[in-house]
């Protein structure tokens, strides 16, 4: 028995911390991917190839876009939503409040995304994915080095009544 204790750790230890696959073997972890779920890693490759076209290396990028978007939010509105899709238009991270499901993520991109995501910006105003409660403007942008596209957007309702609110102080 304690031999297949000591595989199942070692399967274990290489999807999870030492920590958690112990604790998964000793029996203390009811659900152990229950406080794994929350963050999502995003992770880049590109091969390196060599003069005569072999691949030589590959590097690799990865990152926590949660962590990203963090810092980015210092300097962005508050009412801002960043949101990072993949070459397949499966969205990767999303600032915008919102719990998607995966089938919600792997949703077949709409024609904006798709637009981006072969190389063209696209200004976008409405409800231009399919998660916002608001009408909103902004611009879904490709990501060419990445194959990747980024939609950026505020609620449309406070700029229109700004644009109200300034037209009538001018007439």
């Amino acid at each position: 028995e304690q031999g297949a204790q000591l595989e199942r750790l070692g399967r274990l230890k290489r999807f999870f911390s030492p920590q958690l696959a112990e604790a998964i073997v000793a029996g203390g972890a009811d659900d152990p991917p229950r406080t794994h779920r929350r963050e999502v890693t995003v992770v880049f490759g590109r091969p390196i190839y060599a003069v005569d076209g072999t691949t030589r290396a590959f590097l690799i990028a990865a990152f926590y876009p949660i962590r990203v978007t963090a810092r980015l939010q210092a300097s962005l509105p508050r009412d801002a939503a960043v949101t990072l899709f993949d070459r397949r238009g499966f969205i990767l991270s999303t600032t915008y409040q919102v719990h998607l499901t995966p089938p919600q993520r792997g949703r077949p991109p709409g024609e904006s995304v798709r637009q981006a995501l072969g190389g063209r910006p696209v200004g976008m105003v409405g409800r231009w994915l399919p998660f916002h409660r608001e009408d909103r403007y902004g611009a879904i942008v490709p990501v060419p080095r990445a194959h990747w596209a980024l939609a950026f957007g505020r609620p449309l309702a406070p700029l229109q009544a700004t644009l109200r609110d300034q037209l009538q102080e001018q007439m």
